[in-house]
């Protein structure tokens, strides 16, 4: 048998969100959970800031949220500093 091989430059691929957690719509989720949202490929810790990544109400007000970026750099979780309204 042949073996072919392909290489993928992730620089080409675009960036997508593959996941969030918790899901849009959940019920029952604790108002003090973080969110996680994990991409497709890698992000740098520069694009990490609260100007890319926001939390709002239902009502789009801004929700104050710590952001840390997980091992391998495809996930990225928000903190809130306060217990969540229901609906967020």
């Amino acid at each position: 048998d042949q073996v072919v091989s392909t290489t993928i430059n992730l620089a080409t691929v675009p960036l997508q969100v593959e996941a969030v957690t918790p899901a849009n719509n959940a019920v029952n989720v604790n108002v003090t959970s973080p969110v996680t949202v994990t991409f497709n490929k890698p992000i740098t810790g520069a694009t990490i800031t609260g100007s890319n990544f926001k939390l709002t109400t239902t009502a789009g007000n801004p929700v104050i949220t710590n952001l840390t970026a997980l091992a391998g750099g495809r996930s990225v979780v928000l903190t809130p500093a306060s217990v969540l309204q229901g609906s967020t």
